[in-house]
């Protein structure tokens, strides 16, 4: 029996992995740092598409909720969007923190919709070594600022 987990990974006909539609279920309790790295992955991946984002379990984040509630309250995909925005700012604030490292190039490149690898052609490595080496440490900073938002609340924007 394949594993349930890559399973709800594979996607259908519209593209978007089954486990990242709004109709996937997750476990009960807090995730794991893995799993939500996962969810931090696919939602990175799907950064310009606010219906995609609206199927994240991310969605449940605090800061996530408040945006949809204020600023896009009433519009079409309000937490897919609100999700895009937390993402984007959290972007941006690693690209400045971190600027001239592989980490940093690669959080700008990403913000600004640039591929993978072009941003390894860049910085002078294989898209190969840029995703096994660089990728993961973007996405645990990332899911870092996420889950430090949802400890403090969202910041003033």
């Amino acid at each position: 029996m394949p594993n349930s987990k890559l399973r709800s990974l594979e996607g259908d006909a519209t593209g978007i992995p089954t486990g990242f539609r709004a109709g996937h279920v997750p476990a009960r309790g807090r995730p794991s740092s893995a799993m939500l790295d996962d969810q931090v992955r696919e939602a990175l991946r799907f950064l310009d598409d606010p219906i995609a984002l609206e199927g994240s379990s991310l969605t449940r984040l605090p800061a996530v909720r408040d945006l949809s509630a204020t600023k896009y309250r009433g519009r079409t995909c309000a937490t897919g969007l609100a999700l895009r925005q937390v993402l984007r700012e959290t972007l941006d604030a690693l690209a400045s923190d971190l600027e001239g490292t592989p980490v940093g190039t690669l959080a700008a490149g990403l913000r600004l919709g640039v591929t993978q690898a072009e941003v390894a052609r860049e910085i002078g490595v294989s898209d190969e070594y840029l995703c096994r080496r660089w990728k993961p440490q973007l996405v645990r900073l990332v899911r870092q600022q996420l889950v430090s938002h949802d400890g403090e609340g969202r910041a003033a924007a």
